[in-house]
């Protein structure tokens, strides 16, 4: 996540991109807190897409894989990433707003600044939304068939990373989601100082879990914050 919700909302609503017609959902007073702050973005939005929901099962992720805050009903703000490769899933979780930015808070300086870097030069977050928005509007499959640095397609890739940002039962189509793949997320993840790195593996460790006899075998770290 880094710092990229201050400065691309600012970027988006200096570019004035006008928000699709959202999605109705179920309750009328879940929708109206839904609209609100769907309103205050100013950004389209869908029912969480299967694809996010856990592993095996066939509803979205109910609480932060951090702090076990309750994420559907209190409408939280919250991201998920998944590491996927061919018909399998390596590992996945959700994390809410307040623990994710509580993680970026620890960052060294120098990694927050060559990750923004990153994102700016080589990702061009708003430069692929605004692609996606006009050739598919919000059909997300054309947002995650490709590594979104690379353009590698995602059905060539030993492994990739898949991300969102959602709200309560809704996924929004902020700078998310996209589809980095494993070439790209090495590149990312070799700018960041020993002690960002550090940091990231004991998050690593705090939001997903990892069987003892495999742990000699993680070298994937948690790339969304």
């Amino acid at each position: 996540m880094f710092s990229w919700k201050r400065g691309w909302f600012r970027h988006l609503n200096d570019h004035k991109l006008a928000p699709s017609n959202p999605i109705e959902s179920n309750g009328a007073s879940l929708e109206t807190t839904i609209l609100g702050a769907m309103n205050r973005y100013g950004l389209p939005y869908i029912p969480v897409p299967e694809l996010f929901f856990p592993f095996e099962s066939k509803e979205p992720f109910k609480e932060c894989s951090r702090c076990s805050k309750e994420l559907i009903d209190s409408n939280t703000e919250y991201f998920i990433e998944k590491a996927l490769k061919p018909n399998d899933t390596i590992y996945e979780y959700a994390v809410c707003y307040s623990c994710a930015e509580s993680v970026q808070r620890k960052m060294s300086e120098d990694s927050l600044q060559k990750v923004n870097d990153f994102f700016a030069k080589r990702m061009r977050l708003l430069e692929h939304r605004h692609l996606m928005l006009e050739k598919h509007d919000l059909d997300y499959s054309f947002w995650l068939d490709h590594c979104v640095v690379e353009g590698t397609p995602a059905s060539e890739m030993r492994e990739y990373q898949i991300m969102a940002h959602c709200q309560g039962p809704n996924m929004i189509f902020s700078v998310f989601p996209y589809c980095l793949g494993s070439n790209a997320a090495d590149q990312l993840v070799s700018v960041l100082s020993a002690e960002t790195l550090e940091e990231l593996d004991h998050l690593g460790d705090e939001l997903i879990d990892i069987p003892p006899e495999l742990r000699s075998l993680w070298h994937r770290k948690p790339i969304l914050v």
